[in-house]
């Protein structure tokens, strides 16, 4: 039984290949703004759509309760190195005290550990202080990269759950200028 076999002549051309498959198309990059800290939302400077650059405005929250743990945390700061500067000055006392043998050495250890907590407390006071300043800061929510607004989940007014691990979205920015597509 004869084959039959198509043949062609041999030419150049282009060759194009179709593939169907359900996917997304998406941002390479996309980036989703939160808040650190739990506030009212005061101000939104965009709208979606908007192109905004890098360190650009987006979001103020309110910085009533978090001025308020500023001046609180400065407080505490004040009061430690307070009590420092007196515990310094009783434990030079207690020292001069026992070096002409009118403290024994069990007072000379409770001042100098006294004195010891004193300074403790003050590195963790300046330490509260520099943590309520950083989330203070970022009550003011900037662009981290160039691109556009494409979600803004969230309106003037409404609260922005802060959390260090559950996000609440406020708004999402994305390079559109880089796609990508998913499929199954």
């Amino acid at each position: 039984e004869v084959i039959k076999v198509q043949t062609e002549l041999v030419k150049r051309n282009q060759v194009i290949q179709i593939v169907n498959a359900s996917g997304k198309i998406q941002p390479e990059i996309e980036v989703k703004i939160s808040a650190i800290s739990s506030a009212i939302i005061d101000t939104i400077t965009v709208e979606e759509g908007d192109n905004v650059k890098i360190n650009q405005h987006l979001i103020s929250l309110d910085t009533k309760q978090l001025r308020a743990n500023i001046d609180q945390a400065q407080s505490a700061v004040q009061s430690a190195a307070a009590k420092l500067k007196l515990d310094k000055a009783n434990k030079k006392r207690t020292e001069k005290l026992y070096q002409q043998g009118l403290a024994s050495v069990q007072e000379l250890e409770v001042i100098e550990a006294n004195y010891q907590i004193s300074l403790s407390q003050l590195n963790q006071a300046e330490a509260n202080l520099i943590i309520v300043q950083d989330i203070f800061d970022k009550a003011r929510l900037v662009s981290p990269q160039n691109g556009i607004v494409t979600k803004i989940n969230k309106e003037i007014g409404e609260m922005a759950m802060g959390s260090m691990f559950s996000l609440d979205v406020l708004m999402i920015i994305a390079d559109l200028n880089k796609m990508e597509v998913i499929v199954d």
